[in-house]
This record gives structure tokens, sequence and C-alpha cells, in this order.
């Protein structure tokens, strides 16, 4: 994992922030939906919607992935 940058949160927590979802890498979280699945976002970013970016954060308790956000 290469994340833009790491912050640290409380007890164990960190979040990584990405500019792209192949920066972000290809984990997900288990039974997460098809709007949750990289092959998505990768839609996504690829139909180079006007004026939209997109910035995806991954939740980490210690190393092990606990959530995924996702902003336009």
């Amino acid at each position: 994992m290469n994340p833009s940058a790491m912050y640290p949160l409380p007890q164990g927590y960190s979040i990584g922030i990405f500019t792209s979802i192949d920066e972000s890498g290809s984990e997900v979280l288990p039974g997460s939906s098809v709007f949750f699945n990289p092959e998505y976002f990768k839609a996504l970013e690829s139909a180079h919607f006007g004026g939209f970016s997109f910035l995806y954060g991954k939740v980490y308790k210690d190393t092990k992935l606990a959530g995924i956000i996702y902003f336009q």
C-alpha cells in the first residue's frame, strides 16, 4: 500500500488517502456491494465526468481493513 498520506487515528486506527483506485490497491471488505468494488470505481474514473475528481480512503484497525470512504 502506498497512500498519498496516512493519518493516525485513536485506538490503533489509521486512514490511507488515495487519489485513484489503482493507487489504493485491490483490497476490499468482505461482503461489500458492487458499489465498493475496485472495478466499479475504475469505470467511474474512466468515464471522465466533467468537473469530477475522486478521493478514496481506507480505514485500518492495526493492519486489517476496517472501512472504505469514497468522495466525489
